[in-house]
Parts: structure tokens; sequence; C-alpha cells
């Protein structure tokens, strides 16, 4: 397939990941509002257009996602995961309390328990599933219409790179789980399961290398998956679609280049058309 028109694919299939003529707030208020909320949806079916390692992978990933049942999340417990991610990234887990949680959402503590009786820590433990949740979900949906492997790899490093600029929360989910490596905060239980996450994660990662005929890429998909996890380190977004584009391209090179051994005959990320 033509440089052009692989090109025009993954644009084509990116773009509703895309917030057009919208600053950075605008863009972001989609991640808070209906595209968060539609992280309840399940049934969501493996690509079964690409290799054997993808369709595993993707797999995987669909098992974690649909583990939990979701639908009696209402609005109102999702309001409170997304102030606790930002408050214990802000403030560090030990930091929050019930009491501070109740005072940032305007509400009573018990009011709080009433949603989530088990406190503190069922409130973690429901806030990073549900963020984990949020992100497979985006991954399993924004790569089902991937043909090859060259387009499914750029699909997912895109995907990958403009959830973690646009939904703040994906951020908070990374701040937290680093924190938790060193401070071991969390349950026991709930770190070994998000563990197992970033392992799913990560070996999509994996799987796409080996659908570009690569061999032993498990450190260099690591270091992929790390690159795109740390991107607001390293690139300067302004909020406008146009520097957003640019991200997203200079992204993919990034992993081509991490992933792709010199030499190699693979394709490098084709460029935008003007």
């Amino acid at each position: 397939m033509c440089t052009d028109v692989v090109l025009k694919q993954i644009h084509d299939n990116t773009s509703r990941f895309g917030c057009r003529g919208r600053q950075r707030s605008a863009c972001r208020s989609d991640w808070s509002g209906k595209r968060y909320m539609a992280a309840r949806r399940t049934g969501i079916k493996p690509n079964m257009d690409v290799s054997e390692p993808i369709r595993k992978a993707l797999a995987d990933m669909n098992s974690f996602v649909e583990a939990f049942n979701w639908d009696a999340v209402s609005d109102r417990r999702v309001h409170i995961l997304k102030v606790f991610l930002r408050l214990a990234a802000a403030q560090g887990y030990s930091a929050v309390t019930m009491r501070s949680l109740a005072l940032e959402l305007n509400l009573k503590a018990p009011s709080i328990y009433s949603h989530f009786p088990g406190g503190k820590e069922e409130i973690i433990s429901y806030s990073l599933r549900w963020q984990a949740r949020v992100f497979g979900l985006e991954v399993l949906n924004g790569t089902i219409s991937a043909g090859d492997p060259d387009t499914f790899f750029d699909l997912l490093v895109r995907l990958h790179c403009r959830t973690n600029l646009l939904n703040r929360e994906n951020y908070l989910w990374d701040m937290i789980v680093a924190s938790d490596r060193i401070g071991k905060f969390l349950p026991i239980e709930l770190r070994n399961e998000m563990h197992s996450w970033l392992e799913i994660c990560i070996q999509v990662y994996v799987a796409a290398g080996e659908a570009l005929g690569l061999h032993d890429c498990r450190l260099s998909a690591r270091q992929a998956f790390a690159s795109i996890d740390a991107v607001h380190s390293w690139a300067d977004w302004d909020g406008s679609e146009s520097s957003l584009e640019r991200i997203l391209d200079e992204a993919t090179v990034l992993c081509r280049t991490i992933m792709v051994p010199t030499g190699s005959k693979r394709p490098s990320a084709p460029r935008r058309v003007k």
C-alpha cells in the first residue's frame, strides 16, 4: 500500500479522536463528558483483520475490559472517582482523606460512603480499574478498522499519544501507579492487577512489532510504550489541532525509530498529506 493511501487511512481512522478547531480545554471536555461515560459499553470484539499476535493481545485486553460489571456505576460515582484521581496525583494517595475528598466535592463524608462503603481503598480500586477500562476501550475501538500491521501500529501509537494528551485522568493514572512503585501504598491485590494491566498494554505493542516482522522486541516495545506515556515531558502542545497532529506524527516516528532496527526494510512512519 503506498504511503499516501496508508496516511489517508490513518488520518481517517484517527480523526474521530480529535477536536478540530477547538482549544485544549474544549478538547478535554469530551473526555469528561459523553466520551468518558461511554466506557460503560461492552461487547467490543477484537480485530479480526490483523495478524495472530495482535488478535491475541487485543483479546486479552478485551477480557480485562469486560471483567467487571460497570452498569451500576452512576455519573455521580464516576465524578467522585475522577476527583479522587486528581487529588491523589496532586497531594499523594496517603494525604487524601474522605474528609478532604468530601470538601473538594462539596459533600459530606457520609454521602461519599453511601456510594463507596469501603472508603478510600474501594475508591482507589474503582478509580484505577475504571480508567484502565477507558483506555482499553479506546484502543479496542480505535484500532478495529486496521487492515494491516503498519496501519495498526500507527493507529495504536497515535491513539495512545492522543489519549495521554487529551485525557488527563489517563495521565493521573500513570502518576499514581508510578508513585506506588516507590511508596507501595496501593492494596497488594490492586497493585498486582494494575501491573497485569500494564503488561497487557505493553503486549499490544509487542504484538504490533511482531506483526511487523520484528523478533525479540519486548524491550523496544516497553521503551516505545514508556515514551508515549511520558509524552507530556517532550511534547509542547499548545492546544491546537495542528500542534496535536504534529505531535502524533512525531510520536509515530519516535516509536518506529525505537522499535524498527537500523537498516530494516520496514517503512518509516508516513507523513501527513498537506
